[in-house]
């Protein structure tokens, strides 16, 4: 992933959530026409739902295995955060038992650093 340049302005973002990764990952083609400058996940980033890390992992890989995607994120930054269904449960809290271990798996899919603090 390239880095945002902070000398360009005006910025162009964009953003997206509720990502089903289940479907065809073929709409990035047409966020990428649209030439932003930064990709902002605001959650559901896939529809994870489980406590499994495999099972997580895989969901994760099928976007990131759609040739769309790859192209998207080999041209755009991207940052992001979670939801419930990233955080591994519908509606799910604080509670759930795989909540830190989901986190670093949507840390990995963000390509976030091994020594960011958000990890």
């Amino acid at each position: 992933m390239r880095p945002v340049d902070p000398a360009q302005v005006p910025l162009r973002i964009a953003f997206g959530s509720c990502n089903r990764q289940y479907q065809p990952q073929t709409h990035y083609d047409a966020i990428a026409a649209q030439r932003p400058d930064l990709w902002i996940w605001l959650g559901d980033n896939v529809y994870g739902d489980t406590a499994d890390e495999g099972e997580m992992r895989d969901k994760y890989a099928q976007v990131l295995a759609a040739p769309s995607y790859r192209r998207f994120v080999d041209a755009v930054p991207v940052v992001g955060i979670w939801d419930d269904h990233d955080m591994g449960q519908n509606d799910g809290g604080k509670e759930f038992p795989a909540r830190a271990q989901n986190q670093q798996l949507l840390l990995d899919f963000l390509g976030e650093p091994r020594d960011s603090a958000r990890r």
